[in-house]
């Protein structure tokens, strides 16, 4: 029984000693051949990466249907409350939640740019320009929603300022619209803009506007090359971790679609896919889209 024994203590000794053999020859293959040492390890070392890089990539889809799941809860949690204080998908700036989506590559200069029009900065590329604000650049930043500023939480009025003073004779900057919004009750504490600014803006400054609680990106493309705008609310993806309001402002031949997003210019400068937007729109609380056609008066005769 004792030479066994013995040879049973002795085994663990011989593994490890073979181990830091291993691993001293490999050190010095590392330093001496560091060419050889990739030949030695890459067979390990990729398929390593590669599972690392799909269980990465698992982790944050499925981060991004937890925080949907949660976002949806609160909404329906929210409508099933008496109206007086209606609830806003929450819209704080932050970076995209899925960080490994490819950034939006930047459109042809031809189809869209950045330009100067009676002293404002416009976006080209629709059928209406489109005057541009972004709501995290001076002097806007800073400037009240609320009790809130409009940097991290103004994208609802800057957005529908950028829609009036693009589609009506009135030149309306992000603090007046800000400023309108919160006297008007359109203000949420720490939460953005209640959903109805957009349609009661749009009426209040003398444009039409309608919800599209359903829409297909034919529809899309047709809205826009008439002539109109749209607003849509975004859920968590490409454009926010939360909700984020964008204006839909132009198509281009090819059926992509460009937009004006208050909280970047590289956004702005890129064309999307129709499809893409339509499936990161946010349907917060089961009643449909929160996509809204902008449509400018008739002209008087």
């Amino acid at each position: 029984m004792r030479p066994n024994l013995k040879k049973k203590r002795i085994w663990p000794w011989f593994l490890l000693a073979a181990l830091c053999v291993a691993g001293m020859e490999l050190l010095f293959c590392w330093h001496f051949a560091p060419a050889q040492f990739d030949r030695i390890t890459q067979p390990i070392v990729r398929p390593v990466v590669q599972a690392a890089e799909s269980t990465g990539a698992y982790f944050h889809q499925l981060a991004v249907s937890l925080r949907t799941k949660a976002l949806l809860r609160q909404c329906a949690e929210a409508s099933a409350a008496p109206f007086p204080l209606e609830f806003a998908l929450p819209q704080v700036v932050e970076e995209p939640l899925v960080p490994h989506l490819e950034k939006p590559v930047p459109a042809d200069p031809v189809i869209t740019q950045f330009d100067k029009k009676d002293e404002r900065e416009i976006l080209t590329g629709g059928i209406i320009p489109c005057v541009y604000y972004n709501q995290q650049e001076a002097p806007w930043s800073s400037m009240p929603f609320g009790k809130d500023p409009i940097g991290p939480y103004g994208c609802g009025p800057v957005a529908m300022s950028m829609v009036i003073s693009s589609m009506t004779s009135t030149s309306m900057d992000p603090g007046q619209m800000a400023a309108w919004a919160a006297d008007n009750g359109y203000w949420a504490p720490q939460s953005g803009s209640r959903h109805s600014l957009i349609p009661d803006a749009s009426l209040a400054f003398g444009l039409g506007c309608t919800r599209l609680t359903e829409c297909t990106p034919s529809m899309i493309i047709n809205t826009l090359l008439q002539g109109d705008m749209m607003v849509a609310l975004m859920g968590p993806g490409h454009f926010t971790q939360s909700g984020h309001f964008i204006i839909l402002r132009g198509a281009t031949l090819s059926g992509e679609i460009l937009v004006a997003d208050p909280n970047s210019r590289e956004n702005s400068l890129a064309s999307w896919d129709p499809q893409l937007l339509l499936d990161e729109i946010s349907a917060s609380d089961g009643r449909g889209l929160w996509l809204w056609q902008i449509s400018a008066p008739p002209p008087q005769l």
